[in-house]
């Protein structure tokens, strides 16, 4: 008898463990990196079923790859570039299926997520919007412009404080209170690393995500843009990044449709080229750049069907830390993101043309 009672203590004692479990694990509101469980895993399969997540696995355990994948289908639906898969970015990435493809999907008992189950509570949302800085960064210059959006031209110590920031970040070397060239480009730099639409402007949202404690230094995102050539580089990509899940369809070039040489046409068409509307003639413009040496901008050039007698069959334009976007088609079918440090387009990479 002793033993029967031991035996029921003992299963009362695993179920009340397995339901406390349970309520950590539907408490969970986010996946993050160092995840990794059957969760992570849905989470991957719906990134790769939407073009984002491109490693070759599943792996159920939340790296480098998922994070990217991550923060670029943040960038698609404009939320904040955390790479955190929080509540707004879980129930935008999954929609109604949301609680149906997570709900029985659990996280390993060392995931960072289950660890804080109890009090999971984000620390700001996924959405960008501007924090109550400006009673300390009022937006208006010293000029008189009260528009709420500081540009180039102005002039002050609002200027100067944001300068500060983005020398404090690494995309500026010097602060002088004077909104000039130097500046509009090291903003255009922040902006493409945010995510935001890189106009070279200081607007409210550009502000909320100077102010954040967690804004994205240079030494952490493409290398800081310099000069009139990194600004039109910066502009190149933040024109294709506007076009991010437009459809892909042969021998059209924009502006709701495009093929890969018809995007990089659109393109650099609004920075006032004009190139052919095939990859086989885009690849004699502008200069030779290897692999070695590709900068924010140039155009990459890939072999994707060997044996076809063209060399030059696809094009994209290189974002920087091995990223590239580019009009793809098969069944990614879509304007998307591609890594070209390794696998399918690393193979296939033949040159870079440089324009900018």
């Amino acid at each position: 008898m002793k033993r029967q009672h031991r035996l029921i203590a003992l299963i009362s004692a695993l179920l009340i463990a397995l339901s406390i479990t349970a309520r950590a694990q539907a408490a969970v509101t986010a996946l993050r990196p160092g995840d990794e469980g059957p969760a992570v895993e849905v989470l991957q399969q719906e990134l790769m079923r939407k073009g984002f997540y491109t490693y070759p696995q599943i792996t159920g355990y939340y790296g480098a790859e998922t994070e990217l994948a991550v923060r670029q289908f943040q960038q698609s639906v404009k939320l904040a570039r955390d790479g955190v898969a929080g509540k707004v970015t879980l129930k935008t990435l999954f929609g109604k299926n949301l609680e149906s493809a997570l709900g029985n999907a659990a996280l390993s008992s060392g995931s960072p997520s289950l660890a804080k189950a109890a009090k999971e509570e984000e620390s700001r949302p996924d959405v960008i919007t501007p924090r109550a800085v400006a009673s300390a960064i009022p937006i208006y210059g010293d000029d008189g412009s009260d528009d709420g959006v500081l540009k180039k031209g102005q002039t002050g110590s609002t200027v100067l404080e944001i300068q500060r920031t983005l020398v404090a970040l690494g995309y500026l070397s010097s602060a002088d209170g004077e909104f000039g060239s130097q500046t509009e480009s090291a903003v255009m730099s922040f902006q493409i690393a945010s995510g935001l639409s890189a106009d070279g402007q200081v607007g409210p949202r550009t502000l909320a995500a100077l102010s954040a404690r967690d804004a994205i230094t240079a030494e952490k995102s493409a290398p800081s843009l310099s000069g009139q050539s990194g600004s039109r580089a910066a502009q190149a990509i933040a024109i294709a990044k506007q076009f991010l899940g437009a459809k892909y369809v042969y021998a059209t070039a924009g502006p709701t449709t495009f093929d890969c040489s018809g995007l990089t046409l659109y393109v650099f068409k609004q920075l006032g080229f004009t190139l052919p509307h095939t990859t086989r003639l885009q690849c004699q413009m502008g200069s030779y750049v290897d692999y070695e040496n590709l900068q924010m901008g140039d155009l990459v050039f890939f072999d994707t069907v060997p044996g076809n007698g063209l060399q030059y069959d696809h094009v994209g334009i290189y974002i920087a830390n091995g990223q590239f976007i580019h009009a793809a088609s098969g069944s990614t079918g879509k304007v998307t993101i591609s890594s070209l440090t390794s696998g399918y387009y690393r193979n296939a990479f033949t040159n870079a043309r440089r324009l900018l």
